[in-house]
This record gives structure tokens, sequence and C-alpha cells, in this order.
């Protein structure tokens, strides 16, 4: 999968972070994005909102999960852990995503944020549960 067909599945909640795809490629378990975090996004000090690194991060590895299922198959979070380095500002920040381990149900990814300099903005761990999406209509009652 590329970096154009990941962007292409980009849901309202990546548009709503300013996520723009760099490269993912098919079978390699790795992403490289960008966030535009606008000034709606900070706390009471004026640093970009814990929450809202946390989707960034959810993205990043998401799209790295991306490059390794096949069509049908679903990846949601089933637990995330982060690690806050130093506040993120207001503008761009880099995120990188790259799967540890895919088995046949589960995968384990690890996720980094970066400011524009480099410098280590957040880090983290999720659980991923691979499943095959349904693709016959519920019964009916």
């Amino acid at each position: 999968m590329s970096a154009e067909e990941i962007a292409d599945r980009s849901a309202p909640c990546h548009d709503l972070l300013g996520r723009r795809v760099l490269r993912a490629e098919r079978g390699s378990g790795e992403s490289e994005l960008t966030f535009e975090a606008p000034e709606a996004f900070t706390n009471g000090m004026g640093n970009v909102q814990g929450g809202l690194l946390a989707a960034m991060l959810d993205s990043a590895m998401g799209a790295a999960i991306a490059t390794v299922i096949v069509e049908g198959e679903r990846p949601p979070t089933l637990e995330m852990k982060i690690n806050f380095i130093r506040p993120a500002k207001v503008g761009t920040i880099g995120g990188t995503g790259r799967v540890v381990h895919r088995g046949q149900s589960v995968a384990f990814v690890e996720g980094r944020l970066t400011d524009p300099s480099g410098a280590l903005i957040a880090t983290s761990t999720c659980t991923a549960r691979i499943f095959k999406a349904r693709t016959d209509p519920p019964a009916s009652t």
C-alpha cells in the first residue's frame, strides 16, 4: 500500500489532525507522517494538549499497521501507552509508526512524534487486534 493509498483511506479525524502521509509502503510495517497543530489544539499552558498528541500517535501507528494488513482486515487499537517527553508547540509535528510484530490476530506497534528540529515529543506503544470485517449483511430481526 503506497502513501497515496493510505492517504486515500483518510477519515474525518485525520483531517482534523492535519495528517499528511509522507511514506507508507505495502509490507514495510512503517509510516512517516506530518500533522498540523493549530492554536485551537493548545491547553492552558499554550502547548498542544496531550489527548491530541495521543490521537496523532494512534494515527501514525495505524498507518504503519495499514501497510501489513490485507483487504478486509481491520486493526482497532486495544491498548495504548504514551510517554510525553517534552511539550509540543503549535505547527508541524512529525510522526512515525513501526510494526514490531504482526501475528495472526494481534499486532504490536511503536510510534514517535517529533518537532521540526527532530526533538522527541512523545513515544507510544500499542496493541491492535486484527480481524476480518463482516461482508455479509446482519440478520434482520
